[in-house]
């Protein structure tokens, strides 16, 4: 259970810096920096590889898949590709 509280918080620290980077690189391209804001973009998407997998983890952690997880997947899923 200890390696699903690892993930855990690797899945919301991942969240956290993602959301943050997301105003950078917004506002990095809203004042024409394109480089800057594509350096940032590139680092966004590693950090989407980092959700992914800690996700995809945490799924496969638990013994019990419903349907409300399998909901919490997709939505997931959603807000990376709205935030791309």
């Amino acid at each position: 259970m200890k390696g699903v509280n690892k993930f855990a918080h690797l899945h919301i620290t991942g969240w956290v810096i993602a959301i943050i980077l997301l105003f950078v690189v917004s506002n990095a391209y809203r004042q024409q920096k394109a480089m800057s804001g594509k350096i940032f973009h590139r680092i966004l998407r590693l950090f989407y590889l980092v959700i992914l997998f800690s996700g995809v983890s945490l799924f496969f952690s638990y013994s019990n898949i419903s349907g409300e997880l399998i909901l919490k997947v997709l939505a997931g899923l959603w807000a990376i590709v709205s935030m791309e």
